[in-house]
């Protein structure tokens, strides 16, 4: 996965703003002015809103492991995240993201 400023991002309904930004050499993603924790890297166009605009997803990168962030919550790490993931269900309360965990 590249590592990329994805820019900034509205929600559906235009109610939130979400953009990621690098400081001292480590990113982190502004949601509505709240900053999350600090990564490595933001993965390449992976930052997204769900369709009703309440929960908000993006691939990052610490210690050369990527993981899906959703909703400030960190999931388990993986050696990839495809590109195009995380998305969403249509009602916004599932998740999905293929990843790929290279064996021992």
């Amino acid at each position: 996965m590249k590592i990329d400023n994805p820019g900034p991002l509205f929600s559906p309904h235009g109610d939130r703003l979400a953009y990621a930004a690098m400081l001292n050499q480590k990113w982190f993603v502004v949601d509505d002015g709240k900053r999350s924790s600090e990564y490595d890297a933001i993965g390449e166009g992976s930052l997204r809103f769900s369709p009703e605009g309440l929960r908000i997803a993006y691939v990052a990168s610490e210690n050369e492991k990527w993981f899906v962030v959703i909703d400030c919550h960190r999931e388990p790490a993986h050696d990839a995240i495809a590109a195009g993931n995380p998305i969403f269900s249509s009602d916004g309360k599932r998740f999905a993201y293929a990843a790929t965990v290279n064996p021992l």
